[in-house]
């Protein structure tokens, strides 16, 4: 009988980003500095440091920071918070 077409992937999709990393192992590269994540959070939070942009700020001191980690480590080290 007839064969259906099979639709082409759509490239740009995220979906196809995703299936595309977990098959074969492609990164995501940081358009500053081409350094390689596995997954696009990955290089938005990483972008920070290029921008200069700091997204957690400690309740108690005002000080800011520019990932997560820092931040916690700020809030045991400095205020003894968990």
């Amino acid at each position: 009988m007839g064969e259906t077409a099979v639709p082409e992937p759509n490239l740009g999709s995220a979906s196809f980003r995703r299936c595309n990393w977990v098959r074969r192992g492609t990164f995501y590269h940081c358009p500053v500095c081409d350094k390689k994540y596995t997954g696009t959070n990955a290089v938005e939070a990483h972008m920070s440091y290029h921008t200069g942009v700091k997204l957690y700020r400690c309740d108690t001191c005002g000080r800011r920071f520019a990932n997560r980690g820092s931040w916690r480590r700020h809030l045991i080290c400095i205020h003894n918070q968990c």
